[in-house]
């Protein structure tokens, strides 16, 4: 059986907001939906045929914007250890991978004081005032690149901070990811969007203060993310 969320990305595209926090309960479509705004919108792919009859592609004015932006899309699933500690060595290691993936696209672009802060980066060798600026540079990198601003989306948003709960380092988790958070998506004018996903919303000034949140309770998306009374007829 398929489900067509495509206009989703209708949704998306009519999105008053510049950043935007779904947070969604586990299982409900989260990373998935994310995959399809990063097919249809990224610039470096060719997605006519793969949205090819879904509703999106009766929608001529949303049609215009496929594959028209550089996205940058990042998961932060699997990216804590027991400490704070060793959840830098992981976040190096993620972060890491993914400069390591862009590095084709940006890498001839960048100046000679980039390129150093990138090899850190990539290098895994990077400390935490290096990591705390990775989000924002890797935009700003893209942006230089494609001369086009930047869709931005970020999966599980709040993983590694749920997972260090209790655990040691837990406030220094918090300030690391203030600062990741903020820096970047903050006032970013090489941002057209940035979307974030995860299950819950962290208290606390996490998030930055230009950020919408539609709530599991909130209508608009509502009908994106699990599955309509009306969608499960023809199935069951």
């Amino acid at each position: 059986f398929f489900v067509d969320k495509s206009l989703f990305i209708k949704e998306v595209i009519e999105e008053n907001s510049k950043i935007v926090l779904i947070p969604r309960p586990r299982r409900f479509g989260k990373s998935l939906n994310f995959s399809m705004l990063k097919y249809f919108f990224d610039i470096k792919e060719e997605s006519r045929e793969l949205f090819k009859g879904l509703k999106i592609s009766k929608e001529k004015e949303c049609m215009e914007h496929m594959n028209k932006y550089p996205v940058l899309d990042i998961t932060l699933k699997d990216s804590s250890g027991d400490s704070w500690k060793e959840t830098q060595d992981v976040l190096k290691l993620k972060i890491g991978k993914i400069y390591e993936r862009f590095k084709e696209n940006v890498w001839e672009c960048l100046s000679e004081n980039q390129r150093e802060f990138y090899a850190e980066i990539e290098g895994r060798k990077a400390d935490i005032p290096y990591l705390q600026e990775s989000l924002l540079s890797l935009i700003e990198y893209l942006n230089k690149r494609y001369n086009k601003k930047v869709i931005v989306l970020i999966d599980e948003y709040d993983a590694v901070i749920t997972d260090m709960y209790g655990k040691e380092g837990f406030e220094e988790c918090i300030n690391f990811f203030k600062r990741f958070y903020g820096n970047a998506l903050k006032g970013n004018n090489a941002i057209h969007k940035a979307l974030m996903t995860g299950i819950i919303r962290i208290s606390g000034g996490l998030e930055p203060n230009n950020v919408k949140v539609y709530g599991v309770t909130h209508n608009k998306y509502g009908e994106y993310f699990g599955f309509t009374e009306e969608e499960l007829k023809p199935i069951i």
